[in-house]
């Protein structure tokens, strides 16, 4: 059955109104969902984790990188791919993340466009300088991390700022929901050290995912919609590690993005913890008013 949460919270919202409680049977409805979601990212890492393994153990050696990147890539694509049976079966898109944008809310998203864009601009300067040396391993190289980023970026979004996030929201608030996404998108990097990281590398890791994280999940609140953010996703990854592998040279630029992340998370949390507060007490008070008016 998929989950459509607006005719859930509807249905009981008027059950409320008109008979003053809530239908235990509703209620659990959007507590269901939200183990969905939890079993879903679980089941996700848990394919990652064996897939690491595997890849790193005796049993398969592999001693040139094009192999691990492949490897990697078949990983990420039988998770993303269980990820979309589990949308598929139990989610519409417009409850995950991808609902009508709110356009006036993007300029929040535009210090991370203006990071990509020398990004962008320099990694394909470098490939256009040094295309002549290529060849097909590095080609073939650059496609697997291409798939590796896509279905990284997509799943890791969707887990986490679509899934969990919405989930979340309709059953606590949305401080406490927000919070729970950002530690569980910064804890998922911790799986790193499975693929031959050292733990003081895996835990930098976590502590560079939680600045996004904390940045990102407020984000996707007040632009309704986690598609920038998937697409910043994949280009980020894929020119950090496209370069690195390539041997290219991309501007410094991308420094910039911990202390945004870190300013656009202070600003964002600020406002939506405000704006839920306000929102607290202007039902209290309309609830109060509906109460003295029927003792009257």
């Amino acid at each position: 059955m998929k989950i459509r949460y607006k005719e859930i919270i509807v249905k009981i919202c008027y059950n409320y109104k008109v008979n003053k409680k809530i239908n235990v049977r509703d209620w659990s409805e959007i507590l269901d969902n939200i183990k969905i979601s939890i079993r879903s990212i679980m089941i996700y890492i848990l394919i990652m984790i064996i897939g690491e393994i595997i890849i790193n153990s005796n049993l398969i050696i592999l001693d040139n990188n094009l192999y691990n990147l492949i490897s990697i890539s078949i990983i990420q694509l039988i998770s993303s791919g269980y990820l979309l049976y589990i949308i598929k079966k139990f989610y519409i898109w417009e409850d995950i993340g991808f609902s009508k944008i709110n356009k006036k809310n993007l300029i929040w998203f535009v210090p991370y466009i203006f990071i990509l864009i020398p990004m962008i601009y320099t990694f394909i300067e470098g490939i256009y300088k040094n295309i002549s040396s290529f060849d097909s391993i590095t080609w073939i190289s650059i496609f697997m991390i291409l798939i590796g980023t896509i279905t990284a970026g997509f799943s890791e979004e969707v887990m986490f700022r679509g899934m969990l996030l919405n989930d979340l929201k309709n059953k606590i608030s949305l401080k406490n929901a927000m919070i729970i996404s950002s530690l569980g998108f910064s804890i998922l990097h911790i799986t790193t050290i499975f693929s031959g990281k050292t733990l003081i590398e895996a835990l930098a890791n976590v502590i560079v995912s939680s600045l996004l994280g904390f940045s990102f999940a407020p984000l996707a609140i007040i632009l309704n919609n986690i598609l920038p953010l998937v697409i910043f996703h994949i280009l980020w990854n894929f020119i950090i590690i496209a370069s690195s592998t390539v041997g290219i040279s991309i501007s410094k630029v991308y420094l910039f993005c911990n202390p945004i992340n870190i300013i656009i998370s202070i600003i964002l949390w600020i406002i939506i913890i405000k704006k839920q507060k306000k929102s607290i007490f202007t039902k209290n008070k309309l609830v109060l008013i509906e109460k003295l008016i029927n003792s009257l």
